[in-house]
């Protein structure tokens, strides 16, 4: 397993590879200290938006892997987070199914750079 920080409902008690870093209004220098390989970041949180974080993410830490999560549908959500540096974009209502394989999309694509 490789560590990540994750802005997802998910338990580091329940999941050892999870960990919550970075909540509210300056997530990078905690995140910048863990150096995941994978940052999941929601687009629809309160406070700066994902589509706002996303880009100041990828300047301070431009090797780590961005999977946005969405509530939305449609491919302007998706755009708009690839377009900010997203490196994939996950529907929340598909977690189950299309998580892992953007995990591994983003972690190949960043072996790659």
């Amino acid at each position: 397993m490789f560590p990540f920080a994750t802005g997802a409902r998910c338990s580091p008690k329940r999941e050892p590879w999870a960990q919550r870093k970075g909540e509210g209004r300056r997530p990078w220098p905690k995140t910048q200290n863990l150096q995941p390989q994978v940052i999941l970041i929601g687009l629809d949180t309160p406070g700066p938006t994902g589509l706002e974080t996303i880009p100041r993410l990828r300047k301070v830490l431009p090797n780590v892997g961005i999977i946005a999560l969405t509530l939305l549908e449609g491919n302007a959500y998706r755009q708009a987070a690839l377009a900010a540096g997203a490196g994939d974009v996950v529907r929340k209502a598909e977690l189950t199914t299309d998580l892992l394989p953007a995990i591994r999309h983003v972690t190949q694509a960043n072996r790659s750079r």
